[in-house]
């Protein structure tokens, strides 16, 4: 595990540790689940990525979780080269606390799919394996709980 992960992890624990007693929950299981395949087309790198809901409820989603305004502000992917990281270069957008229209409510056992072109987070100039997983934080909302939305890793090769 990189280390800017690990202290990632490290910082999360301890938020969840020290919450007080009114906070949301925190899922410990998320309710989402995540593939991500990536293909290259011309010098475009696309990540098609598919979230299921695997409960048997309806959850709230907050839509830049689920990518679903199409585009990626903030290091929603993690990628790799050779096992080294490959620096976030997109936009960055400071937002405020979430709205109940910022959420999408996922019903079950329902599918939702997008695609996103990867080049406009990342430098993918140089040729080599790319290892790319998709992790998004869930915020909780209206007593809803906070859970992570993590794909397994895929590799592909840039040519």
């Amino acid at each position: 595990m990189n280390k800017k992960l690990s202290i990632y992890w490290l910082l999360a624990l301890v938020a969840i540790s020290v919450r007080g007693e009114n906070s949301p929950p925190v899922e410990k299981t998320s309710p989402i689940n995540c593939r991500i395949n990536c293909r290259q087309d011309g010098q475009h790198i696309w990540a098609g990525v598919t979230f299921s809901n695997v409960t048997d409820s309806t959850v709230s989603v907050f839509n830049w979780t689920l990518l679903r305004e199409k585009k990626v502000a903030g290091a929603s992917f993690r990628v790799s080269r050779q096992g080294q990281e490959v620096p976030y270069t997109g936009m960055l957008i400071k937002r405020s606390a979430p709205k109940t229209n910022e959420f999408y409510q996922m019903k079950s056992h329902k599918v939702y799919s997008t695609k996103i072109d990867l080049n406009l987070t990342r430098d993918f100039s140089k040729s080599g394996d790319y290892i790319v997983k998709y992790y998004g934080m869930n915020p909780s909302f209206n007593n809803s709980a906070f859970f992570v939305i993590e794909s397994e890793p895929v590799i592909f090769s840039k040519k």
